[in-house]
């Protein structure tokens, strides 16, 4: 299959043009001529999951591989080091950030994995309900895999509960619910939601975003090509 046909069936159900100015999402290394038979899916790269993807293949990943203009390819830095590998190996690349945030990965995140049945607006998923925030806390872990949260509880009883996937704390400011659940929560951050009145739970930036393999893949199954997910680590490890 070709690169082309694969990517606009990837800008039908997620248009590009809905990603962030800042961003990066699309075609980053190959040509849309190039032919694949496998597509291997990722939150991220590292030279390890390179390794085992067979050359002429195709990725798809969460997080773009380049955001800043280059001024060289030289192997001494993270992103140049994996262009390398990926342009010897004749390994495409297709990054779907943003505009995926916002047509299904906090969706997913929201109604498939915690159960939610909300509604979405822009990066922000809403959900309202009537629940302790101890019960919220203890869904997370277990839906999430995390064994330890970072919160902030300014109430009791939540009843109207905001998610953005990944680090989403740049959007408080218009977040209208009692509780907020994110990643990559600063400490400054967090003392301004408590004086705002909502409540936090850091969901962690890998821990919520690890679902776009499966969330990508669940639209991919409509192509006749095999489909490969790439088993990627938590690059933090507790001590």
């Amino acid at each position: 299959m070709k690169i082309k046909e694969i990517y606009n069936f990837l800008n039908e159900i997620s248009p590009f043009e809905l990603q962030e100015k800042w961003d990066n999402s699309g075609l980053l290394v190959g040509d849309f001529e190039n032919e694949v038979d496998k597509i291997y899916l990722t939150l991220d790269l590292d030279e390890e999951l390179i390794e085992k993807v067979e050359n002429n293949s195709l990725i798809i990943a969460h997080h773009p591989l380049i955001f800043k203009p280059l001024k060289n390819v030289i192997p001494n830095r993270f992103s140049t080091k994996l262009l390398t590998k990926l342009i010897q190996k004749n390994i495409s690349f297709i990054a779907m950030h943003t505009n995926f945030d916002k047509t299904h990965l906090n969706r997913y995140v929201a109604e498939d994995i915690l159960g939610f049945d909300g509604y979405q607006d822009g990066f922000v998923y809403y959900y309202e309900t009537i629940e302790d925030f101890e019960k919220i806390a203890s869904l997370i872990k277990e839906k999430l895999n995390i064994k330890t949260l970072k919160a902030v509880k300014t109430k009791d009883k939540i009843k109207k509960i905001a998610l953005t996937t990944g680090s989403g704390m740049g959007l408080i400011d218009f977040i209208d619910a009692d509780l907020f659940l994110t990643g990559d929560i600063k400490y400054h951050e967090a003392m301004d939601a408590k004086v705002k009145g909502i409540s936090l739970i850091d969901i962690g930036h890998f821990e919520s975003e690890i679902f776009f393999v499966d969330a990508i893949e669940k639209e991919l199954k409509e192509l006749d090509i095999e489909l490969i997910k790439l088993h990627q680590k938590n690059p933090f490890s507790l001590i």
